[in-house]
């Protein structure tokens, strides 16, 4: 179903939500405490009260929700990923220096003087699989990695909110990935 609320009230509303999911911190806040914000913006009638003009009543949650919070969600992981120095990542991980020697379909390719290669893609803790997936067929698509006499080296950067993070997950995804020698770093 598409939504009929013009491009001008859209753009004001998602940005008086965005400033206010900022300041409850929506991206690390727990799911309940999410859709109690959610709950709280239907009813400001500066958000919910505007969108009733264009939108029924039964649909101004699940707008809220798809087109502006899941907009502000992509935008946090984006600022978060963009701050992310894979360098440093490397050293971290691995104990190596590297540089940047391409980077191609979301797969970050480095090399560390001693002719180490690691291959980091991104992604999200919650769909880290996604991320796996992405790093496997780079490398499936790249059968010259493995005729290299160069040690290839994998690593998932996922980002991860307060709210999502669980400790013993966390472990088993990392003792998990780690047994088929993929790394795992976790941005917050």
């Amino acid at each position: 179903m598409g939504f009929n609320v013009p491009a001008e009230v859209s753009r004001e509303i998602r940005e008086l939500t965005f400033a206010k999911a900022d300041a409850c911190s929506y991206g690390s806040a727990s799911r309940v405490d999410n859709g109690a914000f959610i709950d709280r913006l239907v009813q400001d009638n500066e958000i919910g009260g505007r969108l009733r003009t264009f939108l029924p009543a039964d649909k101004i949650r699940t707008y809220i929700k798809d087109a502006i919070l899941n907009a502000y969600s992509k935008h946090i992981i984006k600022n978060k990923l963009g701050n992310v120095d894979f360098v440093s990542v490397i050293k971290k991980v691995y104990g190596k220096s590297s540089s940047l020697i391409c980077s191609k379909d979301n797969v970050r390719v480095f090399r560390s003087e001693d002719r180490n290669i690691f291959l980091i893609t991104t992604g999200t803790y919650l769909k880290w699989e996604s991320a796996l997936r992405r790093l496997l067929e780079f490398v499936a698509n790249n059968p010259q990695l493995n005729e290299s006499e160069e040690t290839v080296n994998l690593c998932l950067t996922l980002v991860t909110s307060n709210a999502e993070r669980n400790t013993g997950d966390e472990k088993l995804l990392k003792e998990a990935l780690k047994y088929i020698n993929i790394q795992v770093f976790l941005v917050r």
